[in-house]
């Protein structure tokens, strides 16, 4: 095991991970585990597009303990005016992204501050 995880760190050394760039890593071989990172309780990232899938699993969740249902429409948990549901925001078959700008436009949100990543 322990050649494996010299061999593994070897590589990500060749590939020069810097510092800001956060990884985690978990060998498992004949039932041991070892994990080798650059992150701890501090480290922050981009998590990207994990988002959704933790978004997707929470509700999944809520419907199956009976909190929501897959047709609930999004304005029984978010102040859209909107009849899409559940599933079809899940689904990305959905009315946006016009209906929801002009929803932020109506709330009085600048446009310029939709489009931007402030």
């Amino acid at each position: 095991m322990e050649a494996l995880i010299l061999d593994v760190q070897s590589h990500i050394n060749h590939i020069e991970l810097s510092q800001s760039t956060p990884y985690s890593l978990v060998i498992v071989n004949d039932g041991q585990t070892h994990l080798l990172s650059n992150m701890d309780q501090n480290t922050q990232f981009e998590i990207g597009s994990l988002t959704k899938a933790f978004g997707a699993y929470l509700v999944k969740e809520y419907v199956k303990q009976g909190q929501a249902s897959w047709n609930d429409t999004i304005q029984k948990w978010i102040p859209l005016k909107s009849n899409l549901t559940l599933l079809d925001a899940l689904n990305h078959q959905n009315e946006y992204p016009e209906a929801v700008l002009t929803e932020f436009l109506d709330m009085g949100v600048p446009r310029e501050r939709l489009f931007t990543n402030n």
